[in-house]
């Protein structure tokens, strides 16, 4: 499984979202990760805070 992080959109968690909207991201991005078969690759875009 790939997931991508755009570099001007669709970040995958952003500090300056409110707790909700970060919880709902960080549960989606669990439910990719636990369902992926073998491996998960993440594409960032040079730069992008770790």
């Amino acid at each position: 499984m790939v997931i991508v992080e755009g570099a001007y959109h669709s970040r995958l968690l952003d500090p300056e979202w409110d707790a909700n909207r970060t919880r709902a991201n960080r549960r989606l991005l669990r439910v990719a990760i636990t369902r992926a078969r073998h491996m998960v690759v993440f594409i960032r875009p040079k730069g992008a805070p770790p």
